[in-house]
């Protein structure tokens, strides 16, 4: 079974591509927390991007989540 990864904003289509190849992949319409909530507990994954804040609340929600990523570059 794949594990199943949030993308909270769009990235690359590329990008996109190879996880699709390693995983079952879910895009959010938006990052707000009640958006979020009904998603993330069967998830494995999430991936932000700079704009993206995820409440505590969601990560609360979230039994399975082994990885939380930030996609982009520069520094924070």
């Amino acid at each position: 079974m794949k594990p199943r990864v949030l993308l909270v904003e769009a990235i690359h289509p590329d990008a996109v591509r190879w996880l699709r190849e390693h995983a079952e992949v879910l895009l959010a319409p938006d990052f707000r927390a009640q958006t979020l909530l009904p998603l993330v507990p069967e998830i494995d994954g999430l991936v932000i991007r700079a704009s993206g804040r995820i409440d505590e609340s969601v990560l609360a929600q979230a039994p399975r989540l082994r990885v939380v990523a930030r996609h982009g570059v520069g520094l924070d």
